[in-house]
């Protein structure tokens, strides 16, 4: 299974295109995307099985989220509760996820999406590899996606 930084940008620029209207700058050419400073983060889970076992990571910042909540909703920004956040980041987490099992062999099935949120955490992924990663931003937010395969 190949699939190339390129091919995952490529998914998530439609996906916050046509669902958001937003337009996502590459960052593919940095190698560390820089720490939002002061900003929190927000992470999106979703579990991938079937013939490939694995996750996709979305990690937003949590302003990121935001915009992506308020055009989602149809709503304000300042209307917007911790719980339309969450739904708004696992929403997108699936859609990622959704259009990656269509790409990789065998998967049959996605999971419900995790969210995680906060200023200072890390998420580990035990026994599992990269397959390969995106950076992206939003206006000059970061985006990242991390799609993982899981050692059987």
């Amino acid at each position: 299974m190949s699939l190339t930084p390129g091919e995952l940008f490529e998914i998530l620029e439609t996906i916050w295109s046509t669902q958001l209207g937003f337009e996502l700058d590459d960052d593919e050419q940095s190698t560390n995307v820089p720490a939002d400073s002061q900003e929190d983060l927000m992470t999106g889970i979703v579990q991938i099985s079937g013939g490939f076992a694995g996750a996709v990571h979305l990690i937003c910042a949590r302003s990121v989220v935001r915009a992506a909540a308020a055009q989602m909703f149809s709503m304000p920004e300042s209307d917007l509760g911790n719980e339309d956040i969450r739904d708004a980041l696992g929403e997108l987490a699936n859609m990622v996820g959704g259009n990656l099992k269509t790409l990789l062999p065998g998967s049959e099935f996605i999971s419900l999406p995790t969210v995680i949120e906060g200023s200072d955490y890390d998420v580990a992924r035990l026994d599992s590899d990269v397959v390969t990663r995106t950076e992206a931003s939003y206006e000059g937010q970061s985006l990242r996606v991390v799609l993982f395969v899981d050692h059987r």
